[in-house]
């Protein structure tokens, strides 16, 4: 089994080059601007392309707020997981 944990491309996840493996981890930022649904609808695309059997996606606390309406965008996704939100004193996983 081969693990590829990636973070932090802000928009420019179509740009990378990712060795094979089985599962894709991707932690952090995807987003430019964090307020463009485009920008959700396009990592999603780019998950979906991707040839990899099992996606991870860690979301961000800071992110919190918007869960929901990510959670229903990011459908290719085998899990998607809400980090702990330390000022709020809670954590979510899907």
């Amino acid at each position: 089994m081969r693990i590829v944990c990636i973070s932090d491309t802000h928009g420019h996840h179509f740009q990378l080059d990712l060795p094979d493996n089985n599962i894709l981890v991707y932690a952090g930022d995807f987003m430019t601007f964090g307020n463009e649904p485009k920008e959700i609808v396009s990592f999603n695309r780019w998950l979906g392309q991707s040839p990899h059997r099992h996606k991870v996606v860690i979301f961000l606390s800071l992110l919190s707020p918007f869960f929901d309406f990510y959670q229903g965008i990011l459908l290719n996704c085998a899990w998607f997981i809400a980090m702990f939100d330390q000022a709020r004193g809670t954590g979510t996983r899907w």
